[in-house]
């Protein structure tokens, strides 16, 4: 079931909520979400002013995430949050305006189905291939919907980003999964 609430701003909160400790004991203490009101309706959720430090067995790295969120009038609940968009971008820099990601997982909601995949990631990577490159930052490689929950798995098992919490992590990720899967997208947790 998606996130009600009798008004926006409880939507709005009740998200907040669920992710701010994964964010916290997961990635780093200081993290700092904020939702920036766009309008009565919208917010954009960011992490820290410069994203959030990784310390990883590849050196320091960062991790910017930003999703917009909106609310819709629900006639049984009052309003429904949902995800217009997603970025998740780890990059080698805190610069919000970086260029070139190492990695970044993207969605857009409002994508015309007749352009690029809706859900995709690029890559700072060159493939070549019969004399030819395949940029792999120009090209939009279909993913399904990715989690920030998928991501911070990725930054901590495979990055080996130390989680403030230690070997707690994991309980508090399949939590947050369980909830996000089970609670708020109703599509059930396996």
């Amino acid at each position: 079931m998606p996130i009600f609430g009798r008004t926006p701003k409880k939507c709005f909160d009740e998200f907040r909520d669920a992710i701010a400790p994964l964010l916290t004991k997961c990635i780093s203490l200081t993290a700092h979400l904020r939702l920036i009101r766009v309008n009565d309706f919208e917010r954009l959720l960011t992490i820290g002013e410069h994203g959030l430090k990784l310390d990883t067995v590849f050196g320091t790295l960062y991790l910017l995430v930003l999703q917009r969120l909106n609310v819709v009038e629900d006639k049984k609940h009052g309003y429904r949050l949902q995800t217009l968009a997603y970025a998740y971008r780890l990059q080698g820099t805190a610069s919000r305006t970086e260029s070139k990601p190492l990695l970044r997982w993207e969605y857009e909601k409002h994508q015309p189905r007749d352009t690029w995949p809706r859900n995709h990631m690029h890559a700072a990577a060159t493939l070549s291939q019969n004399e030819s490159e395949l940029d792999l930052n120009k090209l939009h490689l279909p993913t399904g919907w990715v989690t920030l929950e998928e991501v911070i798995r990725f930054a901590i098992h495979e990055l080996g980003h130390a989680p403030p919490v230690g070997d707690q992590w994991w309980e508090l990720l399949v939590e947050s999964e369980r909830r996000f899967y089970t609670d708020f997208s109703g599509k059930g947790y396996s």
